[in-house]
């Protein structure tokens, strides 16, 4: 018996040793205590900083895709040539230019020099517009006006919701059609 009443006199001791130590703040508002052991002046804090590194250097992950590009540019000595020996190089002529036999030659190689230009798909950006972001909730809005018009408000259907619905689909209408 002895030992439990030690263990809850200590406990107890402690408690008050803690409120001791918190003093009232004179003047403040409510229920304002200073603690009176952290303003010890021979107590030291060790800082510590964590770091994340969002972006690796390319030199920590060898063996990258990228690495044969930058071998190929690293290899590259069109700068460092003279303009006789660079013009050999690619059968041209400082004066003239390509012969005309080395033209039909890399246009049927590579084709046109041209960037190729994309399809626009109208129908999926306007489809798109009609049924993500906030079109979605209003979709939602005019399926509950409709509800509300007919199936709740059969004996004598609103024509206000019916109305509602229409304009909303309007403007979703116009919003897809101004947006693609």
């Amino acid at each position: 018996m002895s030992s439990d009443n030690s263990s809850g006199d200590e406990k107890m001791h402690t408690k008050v040793d803690i409120r001791e130590e918190l003093r009232p703040i004179s003047g403040a508002p409510g229920l304002a205590y200073h603690d009176s052991s952290a303003a010890d002046p021979n107590v030291s804090l060790a800082i510590c900083f964590r770091t994340l590194s969002f972006q690796v250097s390319e030199h920590q992950h060898p063996g990258k895709p990228q690495d044969d590009v930058v071998n190929f540019f690293e290899q590259l000595t069109y700068h460092n040539v003279s303009v006789e020996k660079l013009c050999g190089m690619f059968g041209t002529t400082a004066d003239r230019g390509l012969d005309n036999v080395v033209v039909a030659r890399n246009l049927q190689r590579d084709g046109k020099n041209t960037i190729a230009k994309k399809k626009p798909k109208y129908l999926l950006k306007v489809i798109s517009y009609l049924f993500t972001g906030f079109c979605s909730i209003l979709w939602v809005a005019v399926i509950i006006f409709f509800i509300c018009w007919r199936p709740l408000g059969n004996p004598k259907p609103q024509a206000n919701n019916l109305a509602l619905a229409i304009l909303i689909i309007f403007v979703i209408l116009c919003q897809a059609v101004f947006s693609a």
